[in-house]
């Protein structure tokens, strides 16, 4: 079901009544009919996640760990909730995995000194932050072709972040 068809129904099923907190998020697993897949690898159920989001204040600080030339370690302090992780390596890989409240992820980032950038697509509500060795490739990254990790740099706290590391 598309987006506006999920919003539409709804918006009927409610009109003039009063809905829930939860209602909502059961609309939203009504539309997904179980096609996309959750963290713990059964359907994703949008009631679970949203709960995260709604039942608590803040939001997590994912941080990017360069563990060697072939891997990264991601986990999140503070606030957590399941995270499905949008991370761009290099240049052109992109992938996406769930990154879970109290587990670490770890990515094989493949051969070589790469930059990794966690939330490529801003489509998800954290805050990332990385080692100085993951700063340090993503300033490499950067001059070597700012649009592949432009989004990175957007602010001026990550730009302060960088000329430290001169």
């Amino acid at each position: 079901m598309q987006k506006a068809l999920v919003v539409e129904h709804y918006i009927k099923k409610f009109f003039l009544q009063n809905a829930q907190g939860d209602d909502w998020w059961n609309s939203l697993d009504q539309a997904l009919e179980g096609s996309k897949e959750g963290p713990n690898g059964g359907s994703l159920k949008m009631w679970y996640i949203g709960r995260q989001w709604t039942r608590q204040m803040g939001f997590p600080l994912v941080t990017v760990k360069t563990l060697n030339s072939t891997t990264v370690k991601v986990w999140q302090q503070r606030y957590k909730w399941d995270i499905l992780l949008h991370y761009q390596t290099g240049k052109e890989i992109f992938g996406s995995k769930w990154l879970k409240r109290e587990e670490p992820l770890y990515l094989n980032i493949g051969e070589g000194e790469k930059a990794v950038v966690v939330n490529v697509d801003r489509s998800g509500y954290f805050r990332q932050n990385y080692d100085p060795r993951g700063w340090q490739n993503i300033l490499k990254q950067f001059k070597e072709d700012h649009e592949a990790v432009a989004e990175e740099v957007q602010d001026e706290k990550v730009l302060a972040e960088f000329s430290e590391l001169h």
